[in-house]
């Protein structure tokens, strides 16, 4: 059984959100990519808030950067930037990622921009 399987199983067999011992034993530490991966899909699939899933997978492991950011990706993947709760939408740098984020959605729609301001902002270097 693949660790993706393992999260789904855990999800649908253990009452979740568990408390992280009861659960540590299906992952691991979070040290390898899988692991990561495993323990971010369990956070969020154990919990329909996203406060709650991020917690989880933070709370989880010392590999908090990785497991967090992994969870982040999903939750906000399912739910949308609007589900985030106010309080954890004031990070460093908002505005450049929001930025960076409309821009690749213009640039990989079907007629991406070709105009010198375009390439200036983005030079294929």
């Amino acid at each position: 059984m693949t660790l993706i399987e393992e999260s789904v199983k855990v999800t649908q067999t253990v009452w979740s959100p568990a408390p992280v011992p009861k659960v540590r034993g299906h992952f691991g530490d979070g040290a390898d990519g899988a692991e990561a991966l495993a323990i971010a899909l369990y956070a969020a699939l154990a919990s329909d808030y996203v406060r709650e899933a991020l917690q989880l997978a933070m709370n989880y492991t010392e590999n908090r950067s990785v497991v967090g950011a992994i969870c982040g990706l999903m939750v906000g993947a399912e739910y949308g930037d609007r589900a985030i709760p106010h309080d954890l939408g004031a990070f460093e740098l908002r505005n450049v990622i929001e930025a960076l984020a409309n821009d690749a959605l213009v640039e990989f729609s079907p007629n991406p921009p070709t105009d010198d301001a375009w390439s200036r902002r983005y030079p294929a270097w």
